[in-house]
């Protein structure tokens, strides 16, 4: 046999002994027919997409492999039932027989396997062209026994020898399966299984159409059980349990064909038993959410907290079981239940009416307490600074206030005992906050003032300023918002007042200089005239000693010697008022009679 691509169609030249040849499927329809399957099952199964549904061709029979997890139990005649009856909706993938086979992902071998043969009937037009016709009924075939099933499965081959089966066969997976690897080994032992089938088989009509219908008797008999199943059911797994048997006999119920006389009640049946299913789903519901309450409420307690985790726990029990209604079978069972918890719920209310006044009171004290902190944190400015302790006198008076007979009066203590120091704690804050801002303040107009007596030349006063302003920036707290700000004044107002210093002459050093100059200006014809001023000596030659310079160097015939006596005399002048000047730390300015500057001299310790 040799096995062919997805894109090629096969059919085998054999014939069904029957003598009637039905179109066998091609590769793309093949595909199709699996995900029909597949979309069946998902509205039939939970975990549907856990199922993978597989179709191939051998022998002019449709194969089909259905794998699913072992946690997933499906019944396998249920499911046949269903697939054929889907075909039958889709005549163009049937063939004389179809072959069912199922299971378990990771097992290599099935586990059972189903045969469904449909009757075929052809119709002859004019040209003899034969047409098939395909009838609803069918028939069902499946092992026989135990022993029968176990002897199909022992036939099938070892995975080493499936390599020599894969061929003559045409097989498309769907949209999910894994690798054609994974539908070769499927071809393997699809095709050693149906060589090594045997034994018994049996026909069975479809469910429901012309004989009994036990699946209709199951759910009569539950649904007049129902009501007593109910009220045995002693705790959530035994309702868990009762809704998965109404479940499966809904599942049953789907699987009888729409066109059996009994239709009518089976739609019946259905609907009611969803309801059912429903009411079962807020009993489980009501039920766990009441034991949890009633295991919450076994102990006393005064918090209000608990208390209203207590009264929701009651109101999420009566939710589930006040939305069953009248008709239900399980609608008394669910009232007695009902009333078990309102009793809790009311008995929850009473506590917190009698106790939510204080309680509110406390809650909203730590709410307030807990912006309050926010605001400590997030504070950055003297009104930040004053809003926090606002808020915190706010929670302090309403701790104050609850009474010693309030059930938290305790509570309240406690807690004015750990807010207390932090109402202390701003208060200072915003103290210091206000000194340091007032601080700040007056060192930058002290500064201002100090800079107004250096630019006219108020040394005294200056250096006075400058060091209260200096004083006043160091006295800024830390921690405040005006701690960083005054830092950088300390160094700047430092250096300036250093700098006024620096400008404050010596009296007695002045006068000397005075003296000095006076002397130095003397003489038969007055040399100079100064002025000690601006931090500076300033010294101007009179008209009569320049006129007395001119006429001593006027040339006589002979006589050279009065140049030199002038230069000398010049470099003597020099010389005194140069040393008058280093003496006195003072800069130097020398004019002529006529006011223009002729000599400048700095003092050594201001050239260096």
């Amino acid at each position: 046999m040799q096995l062919h691509s997805i894109n090629q169609v096969h059919q085998s030249p054999s014939p069904e002994k029957s003598g009637c040849v039905s179109p066998i499927p091609n590769n793309e329809q093949l595909l199709v027919l699996a995900q029909i399957f597949s979309r069946k099952l998902a509205g039939e199964i939970t975990d549907s997409q856990k199922i993978q549904v597989r179709c191939a061709i051998s022998h002019q029979r449709v194969m089909v492999l259905i794998e699913h997890p072992e946690e997933i139990a499906i019944a396998p005649d249920t499911i046949v039932v269903l697939l054929a009856q889907t075909m039958e909706s889709h005549p163009e993938y049937i063939t004389h027989k179809v072959e069912f086979f199922f299971r378990k992902l990771g097992v290599k071998r099935p586990y059972a396997k189903r045969i469904v043969t449909f009757k075929i009937r052809h119709t002859h037009s004019t040209n003899s062209a034969v047409t098939p016709e395909h009838s609803s009924a069918l028939t069902l075939r499946k092992s026989s026994s135990l022993i029968t099933l176990q002897s199909i499965t022992k036939s099938i081959p070892p995975l080493r020898m499936q390599a020599e089966m894969e061929t003559n066969t045409d097989i498309q997976s769907s949209p999910w399966s894994k690798s054609s690897g994974l539908s070769n080994i499927f071809l393997g032992w699809l095709i050693a299984g149906i060589t090594g089938t045997c034994g018994a088989t049996y026909v069975l009509t479809r469910p429901c159409v012309l004989g009994e219908c036990q699946a209709l008797q199951a759910a009569r008999k539950l649904d007049l059980d129902l009501k007593q199943l109910g009220e045995n059911a002693n705790n959530e797994r035994d309702l868990k349990q009762l809704q998965t048997r109404i479940e499966e006999t809904k599942i049953n119920l789907k699987a009888i064909p729409r066109w059996s006389s009994r239709s009518a009640e089976v739609a019946s049946l259905t609907a009611k038993l969803s309801t059912e299913s429903q009411a079962v789903t807020h009993m489980i519901m009501g039920w766990e959410k009441g034991v949890t309450a009633i295991q919450q409420t076994r102990s006393f307690t005064d918090n209000i907290n608990d208390l209203y985790t207590r009264q929701q726990l009651w109101r999420n029990a009566i939710a589930p079981l006040e939305a069953i209604r009248p008709h239900s079978a399980f609608y008394q069972i669910a009232q007695t239940r009902l009333s078990l918890y309102r009793n809790g719920l009311q008995s929850v209310n009473v506590q917190l009416l009698a106790q939510g006044r204080w309680q509110q009171r406390l809650n909203a004290a730590k709410a307030i307490a807990t912006t309050a902190s926010q605001r400590d944190t997030t504070a950055k400015t003297l009104r930040e600074f004053q809003q926090a302790q606002n808020t915190w006198q706010t929670v302090i008076n309403a701790l104050q206030n609850i009474p010693q007979t309030s059930p938290v009066y305790l509570q309240a203590q406690q807690l004015l005992k750990v807010y207390q120091p932090k109402l202390i704690a701003a208060q200072t804050r915003v103290r210091n906050e206000q000194n340091s801002g007032l601080l700040y303040n007056q060192a930058r107009n002290t500064a201002q003032q100090a800079q107004t007596a250096m630019q006219n030349s108020q040394w005294q006063q200056a250096v006075s300023l400058w060091q209260q302003a200096l004083n006043l920036a160091r006295q800024v707290a830390p921690g405040t918002s005006h701690y960083s700000q005054a830092q950088p004044l300390v160094d700047l107002y430092t250096s300036a007042l250093e700098q006024a210093r620096t400008q404050i002459i010596n009296p007695d050093e002045i006068e000397i200089a005075r003296r000095d100059l006076e002397k130095t200006c003397q003489g038969t014809t007055r040399i100079c005239n100064f002025s000690l001023a601006n931090r500076a000596i300033t010294v101007r030659m009179t008209p009569d000693y320049e006129k007395t310079l001119e006429a001593s160097l006027q040339p006589v015939a002979g006589k050279t010697e009065n140049v030199t006596l002038v230069t000398n005399h010049l470099q003597t002048l020099q010389t005194a008022l140069e040393a008058i000047s280093d003496n006195a730390d003072l800069p130097l300015f020398v004019f002529d009679a006529q006011g223009a500057q002729i000599y400048t001299h700095i003092p050594r310790s201001k050239a260096n």
